[in-house]
């Protein structure tokens, strides 16, 4: 008794049926096996035999798991990561005719390039070389579109690269720059205070004490005391030209007269 079937009770167009049936289902497993192996799906790798078949069943057929499959990996898988899967698919296929994946490397140019060269130095008269250049043409569109991406991601790292050193160098300047504007400013405070030490060492007389005033004014009339007697009345006898007695000159008191 098979789920839901009476084989006793087939009939030989009933069994015909089943029988195709079966073989669909099989098919079908071996082809979702066969697919999934280009998905980085570790879910998928172990399956049995009744899993896949139930999981192609939900779907309504491999066309529908697949494709799925195949969202969910586009829509939730970085580019790197597919960029990664789909390099290592495209290797593993072309190893299968013994042919070597060119390296990743380089411009966009410089990878078609090199695949090209690869293409041409198959040997068409052998089976090998007819396998090899079959399999290198109908894998080229999809290491053009890896090429394009790798030249792309290089350009982009690049770019960034340059980017970063532009900031560097601009955050040098800047600094730089400030390190010269505080070392020009403590040069311009030194020498204004190298400037103002005579002014320190320079006392206006208002701004002394009482008692040093008194001994600097003495200081100053120390000559007028000192000066003959004849001298200030020399001094106190002169007129002024209209024939009035000249004012006091500076210094002098009308005691010293």
């Amino acid at each position: 008794m098979i789920r839901g079937v009476d084989v006793r009770a087939l009939d030989a167009a009933g069994a015909q049926a089943l029988t195709e049936q079966f073989n669909a289902v099989i098919q079908g497993v071996d082809q979702f096996r066969e697919a999934a192996k280009a998905l980085p799906f570790e879910q998928l790798s172990d399956l049995s035999f009744g899993a896949a078949a139930s999981l192609l069943q939900l779907s309504g057929g491999l066309e529908g798991l697949m494709g799925g499959l195949n969202t969910y990996y586009e829509n939730f898988y970085s580019e790197a990561e597919r960029y990664e899967t789909a390099i290592g698919n495209l290797g593993k296929t072309l190893s299968g005719v013994g042919v070597e994946l060119p390296e990743m490397v380089g411009s966009v140019d410089d990878m078609k390039a090199a695949y090209r060269a690869l293409v041409e130095a198959q040997d068409l008269n052998t089976e090998a070389g007819q396998k090899a250049y079959t399999m290198l043409i109908q894998s080229s569109g999809a290491f053009a579109e890896l090429a394009t991406y790798a030249g792309q991601a290089v350009a982009a790292m690049e770019a960034q690269q340059r980017a970063s050193s532009e900031r560097r160098d601009v955050i040098a300047a800047r600094r730089a720059i400030e390190q010269a504007e505080r070392e020009a400013f403590e040069a311009s405070l030194k020498a204004y205070e190298e400037g103002a030490k005579p002014l320190r060492s320079f006392v206006p007389h208002c701004c002394l004490p009482a008692t040093l005033r008194g001994c600097w004014a003495q200081r100053l009339s120390a000559p007028y005391r000192t000066r003959p007697a004849n001298t200030w009345r020399a001094a106190s006898s002169m007129t002024s030209p209209d024939g009035r007695p000249a004012p006091p000159q500076p210094g002098l008191t009308t005691s010293m007269a």
